[in-house]
């Protein structure tokens, strides 16, 4: 009777367990989902959504995203594919609402959130992304989204903001572009009082990271390479010439190989070449052309070029002494002198070529009146903001965009 009533209550005690086990247990990929409650800022806007938190990550309807995102440089368009039983993701597309979007439940509460296998393809491309399903609506991981579609999410104050075409504070960078740069950094692992720490950084889809490990002073790029100067010292006694060597950096792997050493301080590429000034023992200055993986060869002698920059098949450089800016006809080497006005050497005798734009600050004035060459005329058009600016820069995308120092944060904005 004793080993009856024991069976019993065990029994009774497996029943109870199984009743009462928390549901996040039951099946594969079954979650608990917990209403969000942060305040989301679209661009700066609030703006409502039936959000859930599982496991720490934010989960938004999409057609909820794509219905806020519509009309912005972000904007997507969905499409139940009936053929692969998947859903179509669109970029660049307007979204066709379907109705019910952004629509929030009168009761919200914890959900069962499990684990979805639709299919996914963005453009074409079948996507490995984490979904689930809750209440029958499918909800993505909005960094996933962000990645995929081109927008900053970030957590500041505990909102949560999605930037669809600026970053920073406002300004006006697309976050789906991409460029390199050349930065101060403050990673005490590579600051040096006695040197500057200026590294190479890659700004891609609203965030940036650095690619290089040693000072960069210029740069240009070839195919999947990044070929630039590093700063080793001032090459001569007076101090009168920053120079230093020249690294090839794999774009693949961030692997930097050195090429040349010594005597190089200033580069610029058309593609196929990489131009460069070097100064040989005897403290002649020329302008050398090297095709990556062969002999490096002099391609203008006795020419001292602070800057170097290309444009439809012009070599653009900075005469000595007289400060003037040239070019010369990679082909026939032809010479023109392109500017009445000198280049600043209080600037560093910065100049860009934007298209049929020439950009340079003036000799006897600072970058509020800049010099630009439009059509082979030539006039003054404050183009920047301030004078407090540096790393002018044209992104994959042909925008080019400049590094305004005044803002305690990196920030990239475009001229137009």
């Amino acid at each position: 009777m004793k080993k009856s009533r024991g069976i019993i209550a065990i029994v009774f005690l497996a029943t109870m367990l199984v009743i009462y086990m928390p549901k996040t247990v039951i099946g594969t990929g079954l979650k608990i989902a917990i209403p969000n409650t942060s305040e989301v800022l679209v661009d700066g806007v609030s703006k409502r959504f039936e959000a859930y938190t599982i496991e720490s990550n934010n989960y938004f309807k999409l057609r909820d995203i794509a219905m806020v995102l519509n009309g912005t440089k972000a904007q997507f368009e969905v499409v139940w594919n009936e053929d692969l039983k998947a859903i179509d993701i669109f970029t660049n597309r307007s979204y066709t609402r379907a109705g019910g979007e952004l629509r929030i439940s009168s009761h919200i509460s914890n959900r069962e959130a499990n684990k979805s296998i639709s299919k996914i393809y963005c453009d074409g491309k079948e996507q490995q992304l984490t979904i689930y399903t809750i209440e029958g609506n499918n909800y993505f991981k909005l960094r996933d989204l962000g990645s995929l579609i081109g927008f900053e999410v970030t957590w500041e104050n505990k909102k949560i903001g999605i930037l669809t075409g600026q970053t920073g504070q406002g300004e006006n960078v697309d976050v789906r572009d991409s460029f390199y740069y050349i930065n101060e950094t403050l990673d005490e692992k590579f600051y040096n009082d006695d040197l500057e720490s200026y590294r190479i950084f890659k700004y891609d889809k609203g965030k940036t990271r650095r690619i290089s490990n040693n000072r960069a002073y210029e740069f240009c790029q070839i195919g999947n390479s990044i070929y630039y100067i590093k700063m080793d010292y001032l090459g001569r006694e007076d101090g009168s010439a920053q120079t230093g060597s020249l690294w090839k950096l794999d774009l693949d792997n961030d692997d930097e190989t050195l090429v040349l050493e010594d005597n190089i301080y200033t580069i610029a590429s058309d593609g196929k070449y990489i131009y460069f000034t070097r100064y040989d023992d005897l403290g002649n200055d020329n302008i050398m052309r090297m095709e990556p993986g062969k002999q490096a060869e002099i391609f203008l002698k006795d020419c001292k070029s602070y800057r170097l920059a290309y444009s439809n098949g012009w070599l653009y450089y900075v005469e000595d002494k007289s400060y003037n800016i040239m070019r010369i006809n990679i082909n026939t080497k032809e010479k023109q002198k392109v500017s009445e006005n000198r280049a600043d050497p209080e600037s560093e005798l910065k100049f860009i070529i934007y298209g049929d734009m020439l950009i340079m600050p003036t000799h006897d004035t600072n970058w509020n009146s800049i010099v630009v060459k439009e059509n082979m005329v030539t006039h003054e058009k404050k183009v920047m903001p301030n004078d407090n600016i540096n790393y002018l820069g044209i992104s994959k995308a042909g925008t080019l965009y400049y590094l305004d120092t005044d803002r305690e944060e990196i920030i990239f904005t475009k001229f137009e």
